[in-house]
């Protein structure tokens, strides 16, 4: 392109421009003007005889023609003249300002805690007071089951679905809710019919007036929730919930972070992957759906790695290798990514594995790095040959700082006796998993155990509060999912019957007793 030509059409644009600004965006001008400049810069760099006072002439209609189109597109006139007419000026006290900020915010988060605080004494004197029964049947709203008609006529409804007077309230981002009621949320892999969620459900029906009261009294609330340990969650105000019955639904209040953060405390883990020869097949995908749903319970405050271990224990991302790393969103991404290349051979060296546990959570708790609160490890396998009595009595006693959890996996095993031990003898859990339908709810055992030091001191309920995280509030006309960023503010709710266990040992025969445990509760 001739220098000519270039000229020209940097003229003909600057003359087209502020007519053609009427009717476009100034950012498509913009672009225009940026692309004409670049093509300046390229024929410069060709044409080095270009005269200093053209090129010059050139910057000047360039800048006198920006300057315009900012004054046109900012209305800097305008607001000149409303400054003048409405604008004036008083002197502010920073400190003072700041003071009420302050009082501002603190007045904001003292609202929100006593708000909380009313729905956990309201639920631990329902609770307490509940006479439990295997078989009541509580009346409550499932919000998967709300408004559905046979063939969309709005005369007969779908077999074990309710209906219910939903409204839409700018309040709650436009959806559609009843401020009189609350909705129930159960998991895909929650049975709403077992007698415990039936009796939970039940004494819960009693939050709705204290929900309705903080509505009432807090216009900027917005959702409340009760998460039970069985599964559900109840919800205030009702609404029906986005996917039915028959969808895929993959929501568990049990693994959402302020419910995490609230029933336990911080921790450091040790996650024991085994990988020797024998976990193949069912037992390896069952085994890394174990791992994946613990990673899922973890939160911002607590620190973990995942080990392999064969004949040599090491870590599944080699860069984490005798460390553990903040549970954060990026950590735990590569944790899961790593899990997928894992690969199973030789035969499990359990000492190993636990020696090499026991060794990182002890310098971490040294070095006053980690948590400094409860330490765990999760020992992952299809069964252990002995209880190696010898490590635990080298590492964790007498006091057992570092509670040890074991997953058995595989429908199969029969003996497990070795892996129980491990688990009894330093104050974890012991699961059996045998199917990949079950592995939230074995893994989620762990969590009612970590909490027990927060139990028994019942009079103390840990206010705690999550991350801002997008929170789904419905679909756009576009069927697209729409999100809101939100704060959720939680606090333990403690079961405060006395339970005592009652253990006898029946004799089956001659050389076989039997150990029966029963549970009783002291109203």
């Amino acid at each position: 392109m001739h220098l000519k030509s270039v000229y020209q059409l940097l003229c003909l644009d600057f003359i087209v421009g502020p007519s053609i600004m009427k009717s476009v965006s100034s950012n498509v001008s913009f672009l225009v003007y940026v692309f004409l400049f670049l093509a300046i810069k390229e024929s410069l760099a060709r044409d080095a005889d270009i005269p200093h006072n053209e090129v010059t002439n050139w910057a000047i209609r360039f800048g006198v023609q920006m300057w315009e189109i900012g004054k046109q597109t900012t209305r800097l006139k305008d607001i000149h003249e409303r400054y003048k007419q409405e604008a004036t000026i008083r002197r502010v006290d920073g400190l003072e300002l700041l003071r009420q900020m302050a009082d501002d915010v603190d007045k904001m988060v003292e609202s929100r805690t006593l708000a909380v605080r009313r729905i956990m004494d309201v639920a631990e004197q329902a609770s307490m007071s509940h006479r439990e029964d295997s078989g009541i049947v509580a009346n409550y709203y499932n919000a998967k089951r709300l408004n559905e008609w046979y063939d969309g006529d709005q005369v007969e409804l779908k077999e074990g679905y309710k209906e219910l007077k939903l409204t839409p309230n700018p309040r709650f981002f436009g959806t559609s809710v009843n401020l009189s009621l609350s909705s129930v949320h159960v998991p895909t892999n929650v049975f709403d019919g077992a007698p415990d969620v039936q009796n939970s459900l039940f004494w819960s029906e009693r939050l709705n007036p204290i929900f309705v009261h903080n509505y009432e009294t807090d216009p900027t609330l917005s959702w409340q929730f009760f998460g039970s340990s069985t599964g559900y969650m109840r919800q205030y105000p009702a609404v029906k919930w986005l996917q039915d019955e028959y969808e895929a639904d993959l929501f568990d209040c049990r693994v959402r972070p302020w419910y995490i953060r609230a029933a336990a405390s911080a921790k450091d883990m040790i996650i024991l992957l085994d990988t020797s020869g024998s976990m193949t097949g069912v037992r390896k995908e069952i085994a890394r759906h174990v791992v994946i749903n613990l990673l899922e319970t973890l939160s911002d405050n607590d620190f973990v790695n995942v080990m392999k271990f064969g004949e040599v224990p090491e870590a599944v991302v080699p860069c984490f290798q005798d460390k553990l790393v903040q549970a954060n969103l990026e950590n735990i991404r590569e944790l899961r990514l790593a899990l997928d290349e894992t690969e199973t051979v030789n035969i499990a060296n359990f000492s190993a594995a636990l020696t090499q546990g026991f060794e990182i959570l002890a310098k971490y708790n040294r070095t006053n790095q980690g948590t400094q609160c409860n330490q765990a490890i999760m020992l992952v396998t299809d069964g252990a040959p002995q209880n190696y009595h010898e490590i635990f009595e080298k590492y964790n006693l007498p006091h057992k700082p570092v509670r040890l959890f074991t997953y058995l996996i595989g429908r199969e095993i029969t003996d497990t006796k070795a892996t129980e031990d491990i688990s009894c003898n330093n104050k974890g859990y012991f699961t059996h998993v045998t199917t990949l339908a079950e592995v939230r709810e074995q893994v989620l055992k762990y969590i009612p155990v970590l909490a027990r030091p927060m139990v028994l001191y019942q009079n103390h309920h840990p206010v705690v509060w999550s991350h801002v995280y997008a929170d789904l509030t419905g679909k756009t006309a576009n069927s697209n999912p729409r999100y809101r960023l939100m704060t959720t503010l939680a606090t333990p709710v403690y079961d405060r019957r006395n339970f005592s266990n009652i253990t006898e040992y029946i004799l089956v025969n001659d050389a076989v007793w039997v150990e029966r445990i029963k549970t009783v509760i002291f109203q």
